[in-house]
C-alpha cells in the first residue's frame, strides 16, 4: 500500500479516536449540493425497471432482454456508477451496468446527479444509481400482447418472478420470432443487527446476427446467463459478492463464455462533530475477476459538510491504489447549488485483457476528467470534461485511447399538480445520445379510477460511425387506467398508443403497440 494511502487512512483513524466522545449518529449520508431523486418502483404499473429510472425512456434496441445502459447526461456508460443492494454493479468486464435483465418487481431507486467519485468510486463522475430491492407480501399477474409476468411473494422475505416475452425478430432483416425468458428471485431477512439480502436472475435471450466458429453469420443466436448479488450489512459494514455469467450460442453450438465476479467490503461511518460540521468517512475494497484475470482495488474516503452563515459546503477526498483518487467540492445556499469533482477510471479487465473476440491492450491509459453541476431549484446545468477516454475499434476488435471529449447540457423537472414535466438538453460528442429528451405526463382521478397519459421523446440522436447519416427520432405515448379496491389493484395499460414504428438503431426496430392487464394483490 503506497505511503499516501497509508497516511490518509491514518488520518481517518485519528479522527475516529479524537472525536469519538463528541460524535452523534447521523441516519443518512447527506452531501451538500447533491441532487437526489428517490423512486419507489411500482411493478403493477411497469415491467421494466429502466422506465422508472429514466422518465424519458422510450425504446431500446433488441426489445426485452436487449442491452439498456444509463447515460442521460451524454457521458460514456462507464462514468455512471450503479449499486445493487449496496454492492457496486458495474461489470468488471464491460465497466457498465446492463438494465436489460432488470424486471420491475419492487425496488427503491435513488438517482444521484453530478460528480460523486468520493463516496461511490473514483470513476463515478456522471451520476450514481442506487438500486435497493424491496419485498411486499403480494401476487402480481400480468398478461398482454407479447409478454406475461407472475410474481409471488408469500412473505416479506422472499419473492419469485417469472417473465416471458414473445416478440418479432430482434432485427428487422428477418421474420423469425424471438423469445426472452427471465426467472428472478429475491430474499431478505435479519440476523441480529445484520441484514441479509439476495438476488438471483436466470435468463435466456434470443437475438440475431451472431458469428459461428467459422465466422459465418447466423440469426439463430442465444444468450443464456445468470447473475446474482448477496449482501450482509449493518449501519457501518457491508460485505457482498456479485457474479455475472453468460454463455453464447450460434445454431445451438457454444461459441464463447464470459464469467465475472466481485467480492466487496465497505466500512462507513457518519458523525456530527458539532452543530455546524458533519463527517462521513470509510474504506472500501473489492476483488474483481473477469474470466481468468483478477485484480484488487482499495481506497479510503472522507467527506465533510459544513454550514457557515447560512451557506452549506462539502469537501471530500478519496485516495485509492493505482492513483484512483477523486476530489469534490459542493456549495449550497437556499435553492442554489453547485458542485465540482474529479474523475479517474482505470481501464477495466476486459478493456485491458480482451477475450477470444477482443484483442488485449494492457497499455491503455486511464480516463481522467472533471465534472461541474450547478442549478437553482428545478433548473440545472452540467458539464463534464474528459482529458482521456477509452473507445472500441470495431475494425481491429480492440479497445484504444480515443482522446478527450466534452459533454454538457441543461435539465428541468417540475410538477404542476397532476402534470409532471421533464426536459433535458445534451451537447455531447458521444454517439446515439439524444440532444433533446423529455417527458410530459398527466394523472387524473375519474370516478376513483386513476387515468394517466404519458408522452416521452428522444430527438436529434447523433449517429455513430456505423449508423449511417441519421438516426430516427423516438416518440412514445402510454395510456394507463388503474383502480384500487382495498388491497387489490387492477391496471390496464397501452404502451406505444400510436403504434410508432422506428429503427432504434439501424436494423433494430422498436416493438409496436402493446396492451396488457395487470392484477396485483397485497396482504
Amino acid at each position: 500500500m503506497n505511503r499516501k494511502i497509508t497516511n490518509f487512512l491514518a488520518c481517518i483513524a485519528l479522527t475516529m479516536i479524537v472525536d469519538a466522545k463528541a460524535q452523534e449518529e447521523i441516519e443518512e449520508v447527506l452531501v451538500v449540493a447533491q441532487q437526489v431523486q428517490t423512486i419507489d418502483v411500482q411493478p403493477e404499473k411497469t415491467s421494466r425497471l429502466i422506465s422508472a429510472v429514466i422518465p424519458a425512456f422510450t425504446y431500446n434496441a433488441g426489445g426485452y432482454g436487449g442491452f439498456v445502459g444509463y447515460n442521460p447526461s451524454g457521458a460514456q456508460l462507464v462514468h455512471t456508477s450503479v449499486f445493487v443492494n449496496d454492492v457496486p454493479a458495474n461489470e468488471p468486464g464491460s465497466g457498465w451496468y446492463d438494465f436489460g435483465h432488470d424486471i420491475a418487481t419492487g425496488q427503491t431507486v435513488k438517482v444521484i446527479t453530478g460528480p460523486n467519485g468520493v463516496l461511490y468510486g473514483s470513476g463515478s463522475i456522471a451520476g450514481t444509481v442506487l438500486i435497493q430491492d424491496t419485498i411486499k407480501s403480494s401476487i402480481i399477474l400480468r398478461h398482454g400482447s407479447n409478454h406475461s409476468q407472475l410474481s409471488i411473494a408469500p412473505t416479506d422475505n422472499f419473492q419469485l418472478t417469472t417473465f416471458n416475452s414473445h416478440h418479432p425478430s430482434v432485427r428487422n432483416d428477418n421474420s423469425e420470432k424471438d423469445e426472452y425468458k427471465n426467472i428472478s428471485s429475491k430474499l431478505y431477512f435479519n440476523i441480529g443487527e445484520f441484514t441479509v439480502t439476495g438476488k438471483y436472475i436466470d435468463y435466456d435471450y434470443d437475438y440475431d446476427n451472431c458469428y459461428a466458429a467459422d465466422y459465418s453469420l447466423s440469426n439463430n443466436c442465444e444468450q443464456i446467463g445468470s447473475r446474482h448479488v448477496v449482501t450482509i450489512q449493518n449501519d457501518n459494514f457491508t460485505i457482498g459478492r456479485s457474479e455475472n455469467n453468460a454463455e453464447y450460442f450460434t445454431d445451438t453450438a457454444s461459441t464463447y463464455v464470459n464469467k465475472s465476479s466481485r467480492d466487496y467490503f465497505r466500512f462507513i461511518n457518519q458523525s456530527k462533530l458539532s452543530t455546524l460540521f458533519d463527517l462521513t468517512y470509510g474504506l472500501d475494497y473489492n476483488k474483481e475477476r473477469y474470466n481468468t484475470v483478477t485484480e484488487e482495488n482499495y481506497a479510503g474516503f472522507v467527506s465533510v459538510n459544513a454550514e457557515v452563515l447560512g451557506n452549506k459546503y462539502n469537501i471530500g477526498a478519496r485516495q485509492g491504489n493505482d492513483n484512483q483518487n477523486a476530489y469534490r467540492f459542493g456549495f449550497e445556499r437556499g435553492l442554489f447549488y453547485a458542485s465540482v469533482g474529479t474523475s479517474f477510471r482505470k481501464p477495466n479487465l476486459y478493456e485491458r485483457y480482451g477475450d477470444g473476440w477482443v484483442t488485449a491492450n494492457p497499455g491503455l491509459i486511464p480516463e481522467k476528467g472533471k465534472g461541474y453541476e450547478f442549478g437553482y431549484g428545478v433548473l440545472g446545468f452540467f458539464k463534464y470534461i474528459f482529458d482521456e477516454s477509452i473507445d472500441y475499434d470495431y475494425s481491429d476488435n480492440v479497445y484504444y485511447n480515443a482522446g478527450g471529449y466534452t459533454t454538457q447540457g441543461a435539465k428541468y423537472a417540475q410538477s404542476f399538480g397532476p402534470v409532471a414535466v421533464m426536459f433535458r438538453y445534451n451537447d455531447t460528442e458521444q454517439p446515439r445520445i439524444a440532444e433533446y429528451m423529455g417527458m410530459l405526463s398527466v394523472d387524473k382521478d375519474v370516478y376513483d379510477v386513476l387515468v394517466s397519459l404519458k408522452y416521452t421523446f428522444n430527438l436529434d440522436r447523433h449517429p455513430g460511425p456505423y449508423d449511417g447519416s441519421k438516426l430516427d427520432d423516438l416518440h412514445k405515448v402510454d395510456f394507463t387506467m388503474s383502480k384500487k379496491i382495498d388491497n387489490l389493484v387492477l391496471n390496464f395499460k397501452i404502451e406505444n398508443v400510436l403504434d410508432e414504428k422506428v429503427d432504434v438503431v439501424p436494423f433494430y426496430s422498436n416493438i409496436g403497440r402493446q396492451i396488457y392487464l395487470t392484477l396485483a394483490y397485497e396482504w
